[in-house]
Parts: C-alpha cells; sequence; structure tokens
C-alpha cells in the first residue's frame, strides 16, 4: 500500500493517438477544486456535478484540487476519468502513507497523457503532515503536444512560502525549448495581489527567476473581481488559469468564465467556484 501511494496513478482509458502538427488552434482549460476531503453523504452528488459540467463543456486540459479516496470513497479522479473517458494522474499528499484518507491534486486530459512528472513544492503544511505537490503533464491534443501543471498552493500565507511553491511547480520547464505553450492552473491560495502572483504575472523576482505567466481571467475579464472563494458568497479570487509561450505558440486568452456556480437541491460542487477558459494558439 505504501509503494502504491507514493506514486501517481495514471489512467489512459484509450489508445494513443499519433503526434501532430497545430490543427485546431484551440485549447480549453478548466481548474476546480472539488472539495473531496469532505467525504460525507454529498460527496457523490458534488463529483456528478462536476461530471456533468466536464461532459458538457469538454475541456481540453483539468486541474482538480482535494481529490481524495478512502476505504469508503472511490478516488475522485478516477470515478470523473471513468465517466468522462479523460486520462488522468493523480497523486496524494499526505506524509503518512498507511492513514486511511488520501487527497492530493490530480489533472485530467481529453487528449494522451505522453508524459509526466510529479513536482515536490517546498515547506511542509499542516503541522507537517501535508507535502504539497504539482503534476506536470503534456497532453497530445488536436493543438499539437501542450505543457499542463496543475497544482494546489499552501494556504499558509507567508508570502515567500507562497512565493517559492508556484516558482517550484514550474521551474524544470522554464527556459526550455518546447514549441507549445505552457498552461499552468490550480488553486493557489493567493489573491491576484499577493506576493506569488506578482511573481508569476513577472512583476517581480524571487529566487533569481523572473516569470512572464498571462492571467488569463484579467486578460478576458479585465473590469470584473472573479472572485472563486467561499463558493456561497465569493469574496477571494484564488483560482486560475495561467499561460507562459513556447518558442513556437503562444496562447491567447478569448474568453473565462465561473462554472459550477448554481447549486442543486440547494448543494454546491464545493466551497470554490470553477473557473474555464478558452485559447486560441497563435505563431508567435
Amino acid at each position: 500500500m505504501r509503494s502504491l501511494l507514493l506514486a501517481a496513478f495514471l489512467l489512459m482509458p484509450g489508445a494513443g493517438c499519433s503526434s501532430h502538427e497545430l490543427q485546431e488552434k484551440r485549447v480549453r482549460v478548466l481548474t476546480f477544486n472539488l472539495l473531496t476531503f469532505a467525504v460525507g453523504p454529498e460527496v457523490d452528488v458534488r463529483t456528478q456535478m462536476a461530471i456533468d459540467l466536464i461532459n458538457k463543456e469538454r475541456p481540453d486540459l483539468i486541474a482538480l484540487q482535494e481529490v481524495a479516496e478512502s476505504s469508503n470513497t472511490a478516488n475522485r479522479a478516477r470515478v470523473i476519468s471513468e465517466a468522462t473517458g479523460y486520462f488522468f494522474v493523480w497523486t496524494a499528499t499526505e506524509i503518512d502513507k498507511d492513514a486511511d484518507y488520501h487527497g492530493g491534486p490530480a489533472v485530467l486530459s481529453r487528449w494522451p497523457i505522453t508524459s509526466k512528472r510529479i513536482v515536490d513544492l517546498p515547506h511542509l503544511d499542516f503541522d507537517g503532515e501535508v507535502v504539497r505537490r504539482a503534476i506536470s503533464i503534456t497532453s497530445e491534443t488536436p493543438a499539437g503536444d501542450v505543457r499542463f501543471v496543475g497544482t494546489h498552493i499552501t494556504t499558509n500565507s507567508d508570502p515567500t512560502r507562497q512565493a517559492d511553491q508556484v516558482v517550484e511547480g514550474v521551474r524544470g520547464l522554464l527556459g526550455d525549448s518546447a514549441p507549445s505553450p505552457l498552461f499552468y492552473a490550480g488553486d493557489f491560495n493567493a489573491e491576484p495581489t499577493s506576493r506569488a502572483l506578482r511573481v508569476l504575472r513577472g512583476e517581480e523576482s524571487h529566487q533569481g527567476q523572473t516569470l512572464a505567466f498571462d492571467d488569463a481571467w484579467t486578460t478576458t475579464n479585465p473590469m470584473a473581481a472573479g472572485y472563486t472563494y467561499p463558493s456561497r458568497n465569493p469574496a477571494r479570487r484564488i483560482d486560475y488559469v495561467h499561460s507562459l509561450p513556447g518558442t513556437k505558440y503562444q496562447a491567447h486568452a478569448t474568453s473565462c468564465r465561473l462554472v459550477l456556480d448554481e447549486p442543486e437541491r440547494d448543494i454546491l460542487a464545493s466551497d470554490h467556484l470553477g473557473v474555464l477558459c478558452d485559447f486560441s494558439l497563435e505563431e508567435r
């Protein structure tokens, strides 16, 4: 059990397809915090709400956070994958691998995943019980091979800790020669004015790194707050989809909207709202 949980799960339900040049120049990205550490009687209802959205909107890439499994609750990423036909990678973040409950981030792809990497982020959370992680994949989409990172950043409000984790999540992908853009999405537990998000946008440097990610929400909704948390009366924007140009193509955000914001039987899908963004891929 210990060795199984130390490894990330990778499910590839369909046959692979050959690599191809840029064809359909659009990519749709979703990020959503599932809140499945709260594994009560509502978890199946809330999971189904996420499944229904995915089957309706068919995003190419999905970053999920708080994706849980336990002795009496099937892994939520696997449940969603089986209901949608998506490929997925999931990893647990608890230090105690023998605990009954395990949660962590997941990424899902509508298209075959050709590579994956799990990155441990610095600074343990919750008195050393949780290690934050980022999941990096390459997805063989109709728009070509696209790089994607999903993560869930610390709840600790220390600005240096947050910035350390944001940078570490993509450090191994910076400065490479990949032609495709890089998408970076998840629950960053930090607002747009925070140091971590300023570093991500290139407004200041950190650890010798100067990034230049585009915040898709700000690009497409410059006058809208885009609050994602808490879901019933949102007052903070802490969930994001970002993009960074590749050597040949860049991603231009064309639309972003909040999703999973309507209750069913007075049940909301999570304590967060989801963010769904569309991009066109353009030659630089």
